[in-house]
């Protein structure tokens, strides 16, 4: 996504834009992005007319005139500026899901100044990210599907439970008045259903 320089701005207005179908309109421009060098770069604008309910005019966070909110992008593909909009719709979830790491999980505490061991910290933590969206998908009820780490933790994992030992198998025993039993034995149940480890070979 290009930064809003004011003479970005005004050249993203500028430009010559096409109808697409949906109503949006595309275009494109050249521009220098350094005074120092001569390079043009690619900039890529897609703007949508702004909505008439003013609830959805206030997700709109990019920036605006009177008729319609723009979407500019410098990019060095070479494909039409719909499919370049197309392409790098999907990464405005990226600051999302970083919030997420930072917030929900240790992202922000990098624990040593060995990079090599920094690298093998950041794959567990993505590791252990996707085994509880997974978990979120697969065994817990749909209304969990964008809880946080801490709303897992606090209904599921967290629990004033015991581990008894009752006629040779281990037991655990839940509290009587645990709010989420029936989620927790129902994600119990999906979970023994799934037998990962009997449909997929980790290694050979």
């Amino acid at each position: 996504m290009a930064k809003e320089y004011s003479t970005i701005k005004a050249r993203a207005r500028a430009c010559r834009f096409k109808e697409m179908n949906n109503g949006w309109e595309v275009g494109e421009f050249h521009e220098k992005i350094h005074h120092a060098s001569e390079e043009l770069h690619r900039f890529v604008v897609v703007r949508r007319p702004i909505p008439a309910d003013p609830e959805e005019d206030k997700q709109l966070t990019l920036f605006k005139d009177r008729k319609y909110a723009y979407h500019v992008f410098v990019t060095n593909l070479k494909t039409s500026p719909w499919r370049v909009y197309l392409f790098y719709r999907p990464r405005a979830a990226i600051e999302k899901n970083n919030r997420k790491l930072l917030y929900d999980y240790p992202l922000g505490k990098i624990p040593t100044d060995s990079w090599t061991a920094n690298v093998a910290f950041f794959q567990i933590l993505l590791f252990a990210a996707n085994i509880v969206h997974w978990f979120k998908r697969l065994c817990l009820p749909k209304e969990y599907i964008g809880a946080t780490l801490d709303t897992i933790r606090t209904d599921f994992l967290v629990l004033p439970s015991k581990l008894v030992r009752e006629h040779k198998r281990n037991i655990v025993k839940l509290p009587h008045d645990y709010h989420y039993q029936k989620e927790f034995l129902e994600a119990g149940r999906r979970t023994d259903k799934l037998k990962l480890l009997e449909k997929f070979r980790f290694c050979k």
